[in-house]
C-alpha cells in the first residue's frame, strides 16, 4: 500500500463532505439552542437557573445531533455518486436488502 503524505492531494476534501459537515455544524448549533432553551425554562426564576447544567445539556446535545447526523446523514445533503447521479440509501422492503 502506497500512501502519498505529501502534496496537494493530502487532506483534500469533497465539496460534498464539506456540505455535509457545515449542514450536521448547523443541526447541531440549532439542537444546542433548543437544548438550552429548554434547560433554562424548566427554572422558576431567571435567578435558579443552573447555568452548568444549561450548558452541560446543550453540549451534550450538540455532540449526539452532530454525530448522529455524520452516521446518518443529513437530508439537506443528498449523496450522489461519480457521475452526479443521486444515490438513493432508502429501503423499501421489496427487494430483500
Amino acid at each position: 500500500m502506497n500512501l502519498n503524505l505529501q502534496g496537494e492531494d493530502f487532506m483534500k476534501i469533497s465539496d460534498t463532505t464539506k456540505s455535509k459537515l457545515i449542514a450536521a455544524g448547523k443541526r447541531a448549533l440549532h439542537t444546542m439552542a433548543q437544548a438550552a432553551l429548554g434547560a433554562i425554562g424548566a427554572a422558576v426564576t431567571f435567578d435558579e437557573v443552573n447555568w452548568i447544567a444549561v450548558g452541560s445539556a446543550a453540549l451534550l446535545a450538540g455532540v449526539i445531533s452532530f454525530l448522529k447526523s455524520i452516521v446518518i446523514g443529513t437530508p439537506e445533503v443528498s449523496d450522489t455518486n461519480e457521475d452526479g447521479e443521486e444515490i438513493n440509501k432508502a429501503y423499501d422492503g421489496e427487494d430483500g436488502k
